[in-house]
């Protein structure tokens, strides 16, 4: 199953898209997702493996809670 995920690199780029997309929106989700979802968008992610899917809803990544992907992988 590890060579299904891959961890995304959390770099410069990631992180000012993450700062910008919080000076545009309203948004509730805190920095640190927007982060995690700034670096795994663009290392080609489709998904966000999350506790807390709210703060990935308006992303480009879809969020699934860790349940979800073990019913889904098996």
């Amino acid at each position: 199953m590890e060579t299904a995920f891959e961890l995304a690199p959390m770099n410069r780029a990631a992180l000012r898209e993450a700062l910008q997309a919080g000076t545009k929106t309203s948004s509730k989700a805190d920095f640190e997702d927007a982060y995690l979802a700034e670096a795994g968008a663009e290392a080609g992610a489709d998904i966000a493996l999350t506790r807390n899917e709210q703060d990935f809803a308006d992303g480009r990544l879809t969020p699934y809670r860790p349940e979800a992907l073990l019913r889904m992988l098996q």
